[in-house]
């Protein structure tokens, strides 16, 4: 019976998870069938509970499963304040760090994250090579983050649909009006059409990134 009430109430307990083992342990221990409110223990057949433990004090059968696992830091580099490029570098990925710590990641996103920096923090590379190295791994977070969260800086989509327009748009575009004029001169007219198109999706799809809570408050610059 105890049993019974230890799963059903499972929302007013705290601490440990459930387990047969843990159940038992604690049927034993306060003497009868009850079930968890606010913390406490409620007796279905007694007037009044023993002295109890502190639900904080009480054993816990799998510490490991509640280690919460966390995004590490990036460490200072000594050539930071020799290098104004690195340096600026640096303070990109650490401030994108933090706003990342900001936000509800799953563990998965947070291993790879992690791997990535232990990469920075353990490589004996320096100056421009730290630089590019630094850089490469900045802008693999962001994919992987708006890849499988939609999560993005300031302006991602913006700088993103700017090439797409110009790409996709602007030189299709310029070649249809070229051709249609017999003038090839007039490629380059495109150009500046598709800039406009895909300035205007892509500051719609950040806008909307804002208002739904998956724009960081940093822009990242390539």
């Amino acid at each position: 019976m105890a049993l019974l009430f230890e799963k059903k109430r499972k929302p007013f307990t705290q601490g440990c998870p459930d387990s047969i083992s843990y159940c038992m342990w604690r049927f034993l221990y306060f003497g009868g069938p009850y079930f968890c409110y606010d913390g406490l223990p409620v007796f279905l057949f007694q007037k009044r509970p023993r002295s109890v433990i502190p639900i904080s004090q009480q054993p816990c059968l799998h510490p490991k499963k509640y280690f919460v696992l966390q995004l590490i830091e990036l460490k200072k580099a000594e050539s930071l304040s020799q290098n104004n490029q690195l340096n600026e570098r640096y303070n990109q990925l650490s401030f994108m760090l933090e706003e990342l710590r900001l936000k509800s990641l799953p563990e998965e996103i947070i291993s790879i994250i992690n791997e990535k920096i232990d990469q920075v923090n353990n490589s004996p590379l320096e100056g421009k090579e730290r630089c590019k190295l630094i850089r490469t791994q900045l802008w693999a977070i962001i994919r992987l983050v708006e890849k499988k969260l939609k999560i993005v800086p300031k302006n991602y989509y913006r700088n993103y649909w700017m090439l797409v327009g110009m790409s996709a748009f602007g030189i299709p575009l310029g070649v249809a009006f070229g051709t249609s004029l017999h003038n090839m001169g007039f490629i380059g007219i495109g150009l500046p059409i598709g800039l406009a198109i895909g300035i205007a999706i892509g500051t719609g799809m950040d806008q909307k990134a804002q208002t739904e809570g998956r724009q960081l408050s940093i822009e990242a610059k390539y």
